[in-house]
């Protein structure tokens, strides 16, 4: 097969995986970062197209799919009386919420492993879940009101640096802040 055939993401995401695997079983390296590939760099900007934005999300529950292989292969694997899981920080996000709007903020994120607290849903912007809560729940009689914009950052929100710089400190970095960031993430340990 040729990987590098648009056709094939899948099968070269399952091969990046499957390598990562091995890095990390073998202790090869302490830390990785893997970017897809873009293949489906078009479907993102999907226009709401419905067919678009089923091919897309087809894609997504791919990828994370293979994520969450890898996940339960290394809560498989021991290493020191412990799953390999529990001593590795996994993260997987986006750098954009929606691919059509190009917005950088509320990104998709799973934090797995590392020690962390896990087994809930942690959300760091208020407004933003206020108002797609009363999208999905609207009151009787209410219109929706697709042009409301909720600000990018304020005092209710979190950026994205403040769960790298609880990563860090987890992973034993001394650090107060990284970049951006107003200090750690709440809830996470």
């Amino acid at each position: 097969r040729d990987i590098a055939d648009g056709q094939q993401q899948k099968a070269k995401f399952q091969l990046m995986v499957d390598m990562i695997y091995l890095a990390l079983i073998t202790d090869s390296t302490r830390s990785i970062s893997l970017m897809t590939f873009g293949m489906h760099h078009d479907l993102s900007h999907h226009g709401k197209e419905p067919k678009k934005l089923a091919q897309c999300r087809q894609v997504e529950v791919e990828l994370i799919q293979a994520f969450g292989g890898l996940l339960d292969k290394l809560k498989a694997a021991k290493e020191g009386g412990t799953s390999l899981l529990d001593s590795t920080m996994m993260l997987m996000t986006s750098n954009l919420r929606d691919g059509n709007t190009h917005w950088t903020y509320n990104l998709p994120t799973i934090l797995a492993g590392g020690g962390f607290r896990h087994g809930q849903h942690l959300a760091f912007n208020k407004p933003y879940l206020e108002q797609v809560n009363q999208e999905l729940n609207p009151a009787p009689g209410a219109k929706s009101n697709p042009e409301k914009k909720i600000p990018l950052m304020g005092q209710d929100q979190q950026p994205l640096c403040n769960l790298y710089t609880s990563m860090l400190k987890k992973g034993g970095v001394e650090i107060e802040r990284f970049s951006t960031a107003t200090g750690p993430l709440e809830g996470l340990v």
